[in-house]
């Protein structure tokens, strides 16, 4: 528990730590309270440590009541949030409006419990609050229930209307939202390349067809996320890229309803098919919409750079504007050293590969196996395994470090043969570099047998490595280097 407490307050920001104590002295003397004397000892501590805090409240009554005496810390410490954060958001005004009508009606004012009912619906109809808007539903037809207001039978049916529209929103909006991640799931599987008729029933639910079906703002949201991911995944990134411009102007809209936060997913995925269609002119144009977030310290700050990085290294590989990466390089090593830790494993995997990857289209293979080796260290996660083995194994080739190489060979094998990833593309590169260990006088030779191969590989939509490194143009690279 006292663990918990610690990393609770050091999330806190310095206005919550204010309002806290200000909150603290509501109540007597700060003095003499002690959950106050336990946040201070646990709010000076850089690290946490029990015996330090049991040490300190050795010869003080605290500490023979320590644990329960942390127990109503924390139940302060989040009243005190609550009261803190009760205006930010249109659900917590609604919440508050709920708990006032809850008091007016145990104090026997109905009238005035229906008219802060009323103001609280429009809020919550304009919001899509729709969870809160059945419960003012609910208060309402109990109110009218219990004090027989005139023509209450008449209202009771309207809101037995509203009740129906509000349940046929929530279902609505449900079933996208349910069919959004089935679909981002599909996504991060080896089979999201697959032809159309191979993609599983809900990928073409009749609620997708058109917006028709749609029934409120946010099911609007997961709509067009939905239709632009599909585009994306069936190749047509014209189409995603037109459906990404509408659900991105729609968020923009309703900024009443989403959190600000809302658009950072759609703005990535956006600069995203915009590299992949080598569209600069709009990816510069969207890209400041991105950077515009860089000043608000309530966002996740990590994961915004996180994004700006990879997607302009992605333009610039899509562009082969190699200069360009290079100079971004530096920018990104730094980033990893000072906030690689505060942010996921997934998203610390893309920046190495990005950054390894600009290292050897660059020809940079020193600063690519440093990279590689930090990534290792790291660990990849298993979709980009596959990209982690060879590009190390072609680094090792570039740098002439056969008997690394050779090793690593076997490494690879083993590996992705467990892992389920031995390919033909892994399959087709290691049995490259193992001819190239048996006799490296043959190499030009090798090297075109193996373009012969990826050019094959290359071919089949459904191989979906070379949506991230074209391993078919670093085979015809080094055969023109060698000529």
């Amino acid at each position: 528990m006292s663990e918990f407490i610690h990393g609770f307050v050091k999330k806190m920001t310095m206005r919550e730590k204010a309002y806290f104590k200000r909150f603290a002295q509501l109540y007597g003397r700060k003095e003499e309270k002690n959950y106050i004397k336990l946040y201070n000892v646990i709010e000076k501590m850089p690290e946490f440590e029990f015996s330090v805090l049991k040490n300190h409240f050795e010869n003080d009554p605290i500490g023979k009541h320590l644990s329960s005496e942390l127990n109503y810390l924390l139940s302060q410490l989040l009243r005190g949030m609550v009261n803190f954060h009760m205006d930010s958001s249109s659900t917590k005004r609604l919440q508050k409006s709920l708990l006032f009508v809850d008091v007016l009606i145990d104090k026997g004012f109905p009238k005035q419990a229906l008219k802060t009912l009323h103001k609280a619906k429009k809020l919550a109809a304009k919001s899509e609050e729709f969870t809160i808007l059945l419960k003012i539903i609910q208060l309402e037809e109990e109110i009218l229930f219990k004090e027989g207001i005139l023509d209450f039978t008449k209202m009771l049916e309207l809101l037995s209307k509203e009740r129906l529209r509000v349940i046929l929103q929530i279902n609505n909006l449900n079933k996208l939202r349910l069919i959004r991640e089935q679909i981002r799931e599909l996504q991060f599987t080896t089979n999201h390349s697959l032809k159309d008729q191979n993609f599983p029933a809900y990928f073409n639910d009749p609620l997708l067809d058109s917006e028709d079906g749609v029934l409120s703002a946010k099911a609007r949201t997961h709509w067009l996320y939905i239709a632009a991911l599909k585009s994306s995944m069936k190749k047509d990134f014209e189409k995603s890229k037109f459906y990404h411009d509408l659900a991105i102007n729609h968020l923009e809209k309703n900024q009443h309803i989403f959190k600000r936060s809302k658009i950072l997913p759609l703005l990535s995925n956006y600069l995203y098919i915009l590299a992949i269609l080598k569209d600069k002119v709009s990816f510069m144009e969207v890209l400041p919409k991105l950077e515009a977030f860089e000043k608000d310290p309530k966002l996740d700050q990590p994961y915004i750079f996180f994004v700006k990085y990879i997607r302009i290294f992605e333009l610039f590989y899509q562009m082969s504007d190699y200069n360009a990466s290079i100079d971004l390089e530096k920018k990104v090593e730094k980033f990893i050293t000072t906030s690689g830790h505060l942010i996921e494993f997934s998203q610390l995997n893309y920046l190495y590969f990005s950054l390894s990857r600009s290292y050897m289209i660059s020809n940079q293979h020193e600063m690519a196996m440093k990279c590689l080796n930090n990534w290792r260290q790291f660990g990849a996660f298993r979709f980009m395994e596959i990209h982690l083995r060879l590009f190390t194994l072609i680094t090792f080739f570039e740098l002439q470090l056969d008997k690394l190489l050779e090793a690593e060979i076997a490494a690879t094998y083993k590996i992705l043969k467990r892992q389920k990833r031995y390919n033909e593309l892994a399959k087709a590169l290691i049995q490259f570099f193992k001819s190239y260990i048996k006799n490296p006088k043959k190499l030009n030779a090798q090297l075109t047998v193996l373009s012969g191969k990826l050019d094959k590989y290359a071919r089949n939509p459904a191989n979906i490595e070379y949506a991230y490194f074209n391993y078919h143009k670093w085979v015809n690279d080094r055969i023109e280097r060698i000529r």
